[in-house]
């Protein structure tokens, strides 16, 4: 019986309950290409959609992967599966909006404008963008005729970049000045609004809202937004900070999940101003700047989180210079309820009658940690512990028995943080980075990250992932011993800053690897850096043309670009896609670039080989859905040659990565350095 008549058999809800479950989208296309009465089965086909396909991404912006995928899918055959995938998404963009649509088909076009002639009231997820009128802008005309789309449950109203919103005179700058959501009810599914890079909003009554996400003018104040007329509100978060007083009775007393911003002008809040939030779980908060006021003060500031009986995560950052004169700045006293804490601060104190019972996840900076400003005694449930910032000995038997992961950040040169510690027995996860000279690795652990230059440490038995990290001129070789833990899968060399080093032996039971590449050569006159695989191979392993450069195990391959400032100047990439074709076994490629903004894309490809001789491959970026069947170009060679060597050699295959362009997921390849091809043949 073919699996064809097996899936058949099923109904069809089982059949997209067995088809949501498919994480990959090229498995759904090869399900549906294999099984050919799914294929045409149109009840089913019309329900099932793309993965992690979309117009508009979690944070309310246009997806960049989208956009590639928008111009240059070229399955036809499941276009109106990829339809299914943002039929319940729009876009309408704004007046001054530098997006060129000319270059969308015209079904998504449709999609975008503002004027679609299709029916809105399936539209559940819609974005304003790049909306900078002179006059006030109302709701109304953003959409249109409103009360067509009735369905709307995800409103996101975004005017400039991130980047130009953190900028300080963003807002002084702005045309306008108001938006206007004042007949909000006219949507009355709404349950999710953010609106980002306006000067004020105006909110009208909502009974249905859950969440809200604001970044307005930094001088709007809580009173201004009459947040309490949002009786569902369970989600509110600012994006900036404020420069009022923030008053107790302001905020809803609905609210589950809370993150404030508090900015040079703030006073320190009323230290009952979240006693109303008793459904609290989740608190976030922010302190930027507030140096002045402490010294002009001279009191202690205090944070009172003992009458909230649900709260579950907190989370404290304070980016100030305190005075050397005090000990610390806040005491903060947090309810027996508290499961995650987050303290990002020298200068916060939590008393010893703040029991923690409930304690699993943990991190702080090492010097409130050791003194006792944040105690451990109270928290037998702990599991998870990260010391940032550590610049002392941590005692030997500090670190309790129930922890299982620890991650420690020190980079005192002159302190050996670790020297006296004892780690329990039930760790399993441990990072230690920085400047640690001694490290007593326990047996228990499965996962490692380390200082690169230890490699010469005893690894555990049972590890199954090791990751090294480090910077350092002199290491440019890294062999891995022979007594390598049998059970080891991953190695992760990502984090190693170091130009030069080259990797050797291997272990057999690796399936995933990651390794930063080094740049091979530059184009003459300022074009694209080259990157390949072998930057990181020795010339032994390289030489061999008729093998394999990497164990046959290594399914899965990353490969780490850093983007140096040298490389400003020609932000344009070239991979060396050739040489994972047929020199490794890998089916699943990532290419991570990694600027100083922190803003360039990842991408992964899946890559089938449909020859024994790699002749055709399919190569697909999973997350746009893209690409094709590269046919190689074998290299001629004559009769002594082919004699002498009957391993098949082909031309080289490069992969154009612009990070810096409006469309990044755009990809272009070639035989050649000279051009490139958008055509998956030449």
């Amino acid at each position: 019986m073919t699996s064809d008549s097996y899936l058949l058999k099923l109904s069809n809800v089982l059949l997209l309950h067995i088809i949501s479950q498919i994480d990959d989208n090229e498995d759904i296309i090869c399900l549906l290409l294999t099984c050919k009465q799914i294929y045409r089965n149109s009840s089913v086909r019309r329900l099932i959609t793309f993965k992690g396909i979309g117009l508009i991404t979690e944070k309310g912006d246009i997806s960049q992967q989208f956009q590639a995928t928008a111009t240059r899918f070229n399955l036809n055959t499941f276009k109106d599966i990829l339809e299914n995938s943002i039929s319940d998404q729009h876009v309408i963009f704004g007046e001054f909006n530098n997006n060129n649509n000319d270059n969308y088909p015209q079904w998504i076009q449709q999609r975008i404008n503002i004027y679609r002639d299709s029916d809105k009231s399936n539209i559940t997820t819609a974005l304003v963008t790049n909306y900078q009128a002179s006059s006030t802008l109302q709701l109304g005309s953003l959409f249109n005729n409103i009360d067509m789309w009735p369905s709307i449950e995800t409103l996101s109203i975004i005017n400039g970049t991130k980047q130009q919103r953190q900028e300080y005179t963003f807002y002084y700058n702005l045309i306008s000045p108001v938006v206007d959501l004042g007949s909000i009810e006219r949507l009355p599914r709404l349950e999710r609004l953010s609106v980002y890079g306006v000067k004020e909003v105006k909110l009208g009554q909502h009974t249905t809202l859950k969440s809200l996400k604001l970044h307005v003018d930094p001088r709007c104040t809580l009173a201004d937004l009459g947040l309490t007329r949002f009786v569902s509100l369970t989600d509110l978060s600012f994006k900036n900070q404020f420069v009022s007083i923030i008053e107790s009775d302001l905020l809803p007393i609905s609210l589950t999940s809370l993150t404030l911003r508090f900015s040079s002008s703030n006073k320190t809040p009323p230290r009952d101003i979240f006693h109303s939030l008793v459904s609290l779980v989740k608190l976030k908060i922010i302190f930027q700047n507030t140096l002045k006021e402490v010294e002009e003060e001279q009191e202690q500031a205090f944070i009172d989180l003992e009458h909230i009986p649900n709260l579950e995560s907190f989370k404290f950052t304070d980016n100030n210079f305190h005075p050397s004169s005090r000990k610390y700045s806040f005491e903060i006293r947090v309810p027996p309820s508290i499961k995650t804490l987050i303290i990002l601060s020298d200068w916060v104190c939590i008393p010893l009658q703040c029991v923690m019972p409930l304690l699993e996840t943990l991190r702080v900076y090492g010097d409130i940690l050791v003194d006792g400003r944040v105690s451990l005694l109270s928290s037998p449930s702990l599991k998870k512990l990260v010391i940032d910032q550590c610049k002392v000995i941590i005692p030997a038997n500090f670190i309790p028995s129930t922890v299982e992961s620890v991650r420690i950040y020190s980079y005192e040169k002159d302190v050996d943080i670790l020297e006296q510690v004892v780690f329990p027995p039930s760790l399993s996860h441990l990072t230690v980075t920085g400047y640690c000279k001694s490290v007593n690795l326990p047996q228990s652990l499965v996962k490692l990250k380390v200082d690169a230059h230890k490699t010469s440490v005893s690894l555990p038995h049972c590890l199954k992932k090791l990751s090294y990290w480090g910077i350092d001129k002199s290491f440019d070789l890294m062999t891995f011993p022979s007594n390598y833990p049998p059970n080891l899968e991953t190695i992760d060399l990502t984090h190693i800053h170091q130009n030069e080093f080259v990797i050797d032996n291997i272990p057999p039971s690796i399936t995933n690897l990651l390794m930063p590449l080094a740049k091979s050569s530059d184009w003459l006159y300022g074009g694209p850096t080259i990157f390949s695989i072998t930057s990181r191979l020795t010339k032994t392993v390289v030489s061999q043309q008729q093998q394999q450069w990497l164990p046959p195990s290594i399914t899965h391959l990353t490969c780490r670009i850093w983007e140096f400032p040298s490389n400003y100047n020609s932000p344009k990439f070239v991979f060396r896609l050739d040489e994972v074709i047929n020199h490794t076994n890998v089916r699943d490629l990532s290419i991570i670039i990694t600027n100083s903004a922190n803003q360039a894309p990842t991408y992964q490809f899946s890559i089938q080989r449909l020859d024994a001789d790699n002749r055709n491959v399919l190569v697909l970026e999973k997350q746009t859905v893209t690409g094709g069947i590269i046919t190689q170009r074998r290299i001629i060679k004559n009769n002594q040659q082919q004699q002498q060597d009957q391993h098949t050699q082909y031309y080289p295959i490069y992969l154009y990565l612009d990070t810096y362009s409006n469309s990044p997921y755009d990809l272009k390849w070639s035989f050649t350095k000279a051009k490139y091809n958008n055509n998956s043949e030449e």
